[in-house]
């Protein structure tokens, strides 16, 4: 009855009807709730155990991996620019809700050597990684992540097993 009084003392007319709109709103906010809890919850348990070179990567893919290993320049059959290019692409695709799957397999498979896909994840460095897009605020931000671990957190492990064979390929661990 509270809710009722606060409502007719703030001039509002329908009351049933600003009632049911409340209720209603906060049953799709627990809904989005639920759902990005269970979506995070299910990622995590995906990525439990994932290995590359004797490495353990549960949380946190660190850039200093990546920065560490040496990029042949000879073997480069992409530009810098095209790799920043390619690199920004990669995460066009997988900002925001969901991810374009298609647009991930398309650019990974610009790589014609190691070394391109090495120097487009080095141009791809650390982004802050939310599960809802790198413009996330800081409440939803998840911690920092290089490439391959935006892929890790962004795809399923069927597609995954895609990207996989794609570094695999290139002899690069995922």
């Amino acid at each position: 009855m509270e809710i009722e009084s606060l409502l007719k003392s703030v001039n509002i007319k329908n009351v049933a009807k600003t009632k049911a709109i409340m209720i209603g709103s906060g049953v799709i906010l627990g809904g989005v709730l639920i759902f990005v809890v269970v979506r995070k919850i299910k990622k995590a348990s995906e990525r439990k155990g994932d290995v590359a070179d004797g490495k353990r990567y549960d949380v946190v893919d660190r850039s200093d991996d990546v920065n560490s290993v040496p990029i042949k320049t000879n073997n480069l059959t992409l530009s810098e620019g095209d790799a920043i290019l390619i690199s920004q692409n990669l995460l066009t695709a997988m900002d925001k809700w969901g991810s374009d799957e298609e647009a991930i397999y398309d650019q990974l498979n610009r790589c014609e050597t190691r070394d391109d896909l090495l120097l487009i994840i080095r141009k791809f460095g650390v982004k802050p990684y939310s599960g809802t897009g790198v413009a996330a605020n800081w409440l939803t931000r998840t911690g920092f992540k290089n490439l391959n671990g935006w892929l890790r957190a962004e795809l399923s492990k069927k597609e995954t097993v895609k990207v996989k064979a794609i570094y695999d390929k290139l002899n690069v661990p995922f």
